[in-house]
C-alpha cells in the first residue's frame, strides 16, 4: 500500500503488476480498492505470468512464479486459471531470456492468445 500511495503522490494514477503475483494479496488490494475501502494508485494485475520453463521474471526472487508451460493444453489450464481470478491482463513470456530458456512455441504463444481471447471482458 506504501507503493501505491506513494505512486499516487507523484501523479501515477494506475500501476500494473506483470506477472509476479503468488497467492492472493495483491488480489485482495485490488478488491479492498473496487470496493472504496482503500486508497493509492489503482491496482492493475496480470496473475502468474506463463513461459517455457525458467523463463518467467529474471531474478531469482522470483524463481517459480510463472507457470511454466510447453504444450497448447497447458497454456490453455493456465491462461483459464487466471481468468478464474480476474487478472486484467494475460502476460507470457515469448523470448528465450537470454539464453536461459527455451522460446515459447509459437503455436504455444497463440494458444495463450486464443484462450485469453475467449475470456476477455468486453
Amino acid at each position: 500500500m506504501d507503493d501505491l500511495n506513494r505512486a499516487l503522490y507523484f501523479g501515477v494514477s494506475t500501476v500494473m503488476s506483470l506477472g509476479v503475483e503468488r497467492g492472493d494479496v495483491m488480489f485482495d488490494i485490488r478488491a479492498e480498492q473496487a470496493a472504496g475501502r482503500l486508497d493509492g494508485a489503482k491496482l492493475l494485475l496480470a496473475g502468474r505470468g506463463i513461459g517455457a520453463p525458467n523463463a518467467g521474471p529474471g531474478n531469482p526472487v522470483y524463481a517459480n512464479f510463472a507457470y511454466e508451460i510447453t504444450t497448447e493444453d497447458e497454456a490453455r489450464r493456465a491462461v483459464q486459471e487466471q481468468a478464474a481470478r480476474k487478472v486484467d491482463i494475460i502476460k507470457f513470456w515469448v523470448d528465450d531470456r537470454g539464453g536461459r530458456a527455451p522460446r515459447l512455441s509459437i503455436p504455444v504463444a497463440r494458444a495463450i492468445i486464443d484462450e485469453g481471447h475467449k475470456h476477455a471482458s468486453r
